[in-house]
């Protein structure tokens, strides 16, 4: 593999990262839309319950595939040798960011769907 080739596969992982990313936004949002709109008995607990847990499953295989990737990147940044500035530029951020900054969001969206009173389904 030539080092136009990883830096080009390398590119395409930082494409998907941020395809994971959009993709966790657009859940969260579409979760908080849900609840928001009063088309659906959002204070009951079964809904509450089950958007929690269906979303605590889809943000933990989130986070995977994002450690995944980021592992990855880490992995072909290895392979660059002979490039210290691009490896600098294209070096992944630690584990630890992630886990931290997912973790928090995941935190305030499940505290959202059980702490604010949302609005009653029209009757």
């Amino acid at each position: 593999m030539t080092e136009k080739e990883i830096i080009e596969l390398m590119v395409g992982r930082i494409d998907a990262l941020n395809d994971f990313w959009n993709l966790y936004l657009a859940v969260c949002t579409g979760i908080i839309g849900i609840m928001a709109s009063g088309k659906v008995d959002a204070n009951g607990k079964r809904l509450k319950l089950f958007f929690s847990l269906a979303f605590l499953i889809f943000a933990f295989s989130n986070l995977f595939g994002i450690l995944s990737l980021n592992e990855f990147r880490r992995s072909l940044l290895e392979l660059l040798i002979n490039l210290p500035a691009v490896k600098l530029v294209l070096k992944p951020v630690e584990n630890y960011v992630y886990i931290v900054t997912h973790g928090l969001m995941d935190l305030i969206i499940v505290l959202s769907i059980w702490l604010i009173k949302w609005p009653q389904k029209s009757k």
